[in-house]
């Protein structure tokens, strides 16, 4: 990883790094610093001193630090340079140390001379000691976040460096044909002001390049996955069909038209035909799902991912097998049949439990697959069994109480309430129990008294008192008697 230190041109670029400089010299607790200090040793970059705490008299020591910004390795003429100001300095009896930073580090013979002089007042500073000044002062993203947010854009980057301007660190990406993007130092996007200013001093160090904008890129990458979304959606509710008409009235009934422009439907449709999972229907102008999404699990499995919600299609393939092709996933899973049921439904109900339960988690498959498996016994599968229904219930539980979600629940579902039970034990590190108590909650979604400007249902997320729970068992027990009595009683007399 390089550094560049930006600049609006020459000047400006070795005034940044006398500026970086000194910060990284104050933070070493050099006082009084100076920077273009014209004396008997001529002008120096920095200038500052080091003060010695001492009992009877405080101790000072000078430092003269030159900052050279070179593209190549410094040469034997500014080392000369450098030494020439130590040695006037020192030869005035003053205590001194020079320091002399070499953006892009010196050459054998400086490095030869250095060396040789075995002095310890003298020290050579390249880029490398600059960055771990900036990584710990600027809060730098860890190169793993960095990475997690260049991943998902799905370009393969060449570079990775760090370039300074004004007090301010920005992470320089760099891609194939000279083009590259700036981030700021924790990851996130720079406004764009900065990017205005920012930019032309990139493209000047770099020697040209072509900036990419990552929010464009994203915000394209996500109207072609909703594009996707939609086309599913509308082929589920149409019953395993769908038009491009029909769609784009999708898009305009859910307000998506600012975020995907109409063109990315009938792309989605192509894509989605060449990809195997839709058949297109000249005569008609339709499109369906092929056929093998019946037989075909992992096909079916890929569908899902997309995430439609409900309806009589999603229901009818979100089934027995559908959940067998998820313990597949989850390394092979074993569940007994009330757990496969439960499990069944559980994903045929709640959207992220169906995503959670097709894609592999790592809590359960780490362990059963590749370099980091270990024997299995029969307390660790319960344990993933385990893990893997709490997850499921947990996921409803959260789509239960999402905002966006609750006209779904009380109005295509039919449930408004979801009550909970838990036993909670709380233990300290001497084995002794600090709290243990039932805890019971109910969560209910009701429909407001009051319409939206739209005149649509407003669904708001209401806390049942506490007996509700028992209330509503009592009131389904009293259905099941009288639903019997009445059976009982509506049959045909004996004899």
């Amino acid at each position: 990883m390089k550094l560049h230190i930006l600049g609006k041109h020459t000047d400006d670029r070795g005034t940044q790094l006398e500026t970086l400089t000194k910060e990284l010299l104050e933070s070493l607790g050099y006082q009084r610093l100076k920077m273009n200090v014209a004396n008997d040793a001529g002008e120096v970059d920095v200038e500052g001193e080091f003060i010695t705490r001492l009992p009877v008299a405080d101790k000072s020591t000078k430092i003269i630090a030159e900052c050279k910004a070179h593209k190549d390795p410094l040469n034997m003429t500014d080392w000369l340079k450098f030494l020439g100001k130590v040695f006037l300095t020192e030869a005035n009896n003053e205590d001194v140390v020079g320091c002399l930073v070499a953006l892009s580090g010196v050459n054998g013979n400086v490095l030869g001379s250095h060396d040789a002089l075995k002095r310890k007042n003298i020290r050579l500073v390249d880029s490398t000691v600059l960055i771990e000044y900036l990584s710990k002062t600027y809060g730098l993203s860890p190169r793993a976040e960095l990475q997690r947010y260049l991943t998902p854009t799905g370009r393969t980057y060449l570079s990775v460096n760090l370039a300074y301007y004004k007090r301010r660190v920005y992470w320089v990406i760099g891609y194939d044909n000279g083009q590259y993007t700036v981030l700021e130092a924790d990851g996130s996007y720079p406004s764009d002001p900065t990017l205005d200013l920012i930019k032309p001093m990139v493209e000047d160090r770099f020697e040209g390049g072509t900036f990419v904008d990552l929010r464009q890129e994203e915000g394209a990458r996500r109207a072609r996955l909703l594009a996707r979304k939609l086309v599913i959606t509308g082929a589920m509710i149409g019953n395993g069909s769908t038009t491009v008409d029909d769609v784009v009235k999708i898009l305009d009934q859910q307000k998506l038209t600012d975020e995907v422009p109409k063109e990315e439907v009938a792309t989605a449709v192509t894509d989605m035909v060449n990809e195997g999972l839709m058949a297109l229907d000249d005569e008609t102008k339709s499109v369906k799902f092929v056929e093998e999404i019946d037989t075909d699990l992992e096909l079916r499995r890929k569908l899902f991912v997309a995430l439609p919600l409900g309806c009589d299609w999603w229901d009818r393939h979100v089934d027995e097998q559908l959940m067998l092709q998820a313990c597949k996933v989850q390394a092979d899973l074993k569940l007994d049949d009330d757990s496969q049921r439960k499990a069944t439904e559980l994903m045929r109900l709640s959207p992220s439990a169906l995503i959670y339960a097709l894609l592999p988690d790592p809590m359960i498959v780490t362990h059963h697959q590749g370099a980091t498996a270990v024997p299995t016994n029969e307390d660790m599968l319960a344990h993933d069994r385990n893990h893997f229904m709490r997850s499921l219930y947990n996921h409803l539980m959260r789509d239960f109480r999402t905002a966006n979600l609750a006209k779904y629940f009380h109005s295509q579902r039919r449930i408004e309430a979801l009550a909970r039970k838990t036993h909670l034990t709380v233990y300290n590190r001497d084995d002794a129990i600090v709290i243990d108590a039932e805890v019971a909650d109910t969560s209910m979604i009701g429909e407001w008294h009051e319409k939206s400007p739209s005149g649509d249902p407003i669904y708001v997320h209401l806390s049942a008192l506490p007996d509700y729970a028992e209330r509503r068992r009592a009131a389904a027990a009293e259905r099941t008697k009288d639903a019997s009595q009445s059976s009982n009683t509506g049959s045909p007399a004996a004899g």
